[in-house]
Parts: C-alpha cells; structure tokens; sequence
C-alpha cells in the first residue's frame, strides 16, 4: 500500500470475507488465505502451482479492476455474511469436484 502510494500506483484491497478458516473450508475458497491487503496466493513447497481458490480470487480482482477502468464500472464487491460466503464456497468445492492444484 505504501509503495502504491509513493509511485503513484493503484492498490486494490479485496473484500471478501476470508475463506479457509473453519471445518468446511479448503483450498478451493475465495481468498482462503484470508487477507483484505490485496489478492494473495500460497502454494505449499512439494507443489509447483497455487491453488484453484487463490487463482480464482487473482482472476476475481483483476476482473473488478479491468471493469472499473474499462467500462467505468464502480469497483464494488458483493458483500455477503459469513454463513452466505461460507455456503458460497461450499457450492464452489462441489462444483470443482474438490480439485486441489
């Protein structure tokens, strides 16, 4: 953030509520690692790519951001509470057969 500010560059916080943080959870979620800096990735040392959730949450910010300045659409997320994102996820896990890349 500091470094955006300083170069004159655009930072762009995610909203959603974090992802990988109870029972249900798992790699599939949007922004499983919980952060609202910015879009955030991990992929543990024996893998070589990041997981479908944290690839999915990239392609979700960068698709708020294209619209914002391409079509001049207001950068807006869908605020959702936490049992509604949790049971969002849900339908993401089963809709990707539980794939963990």
């Amino acid at each position: 953030m500091v470094f955006a500010m300083q170069m004159s560059m655009i930072w762009v916080g995610g909203g959603d509520l974090p992802g990988n943080n109870w029972s249900g959870g798992s790699r599939t979620d949007l922004n499983r690692l919980g952060t609202w800096v910015g879009a955030m990735g991990k992929s543990n040392a024996d893998e070589n790519a990041l997981s479908i959730g944290d690839i999915d949450t990239v392609e979700r910010c960068i698709a708020l951001l294209a619209r914002r300045f391409l079509d001049r659409t207001p950068y807006e997320i869908e605020r959702l509470n936490e049992p509604a994102f949790r049971e969002q996820n849900l339908r993401r896990k089963e809709s990707l057969g539980e794939i963990n890349h």
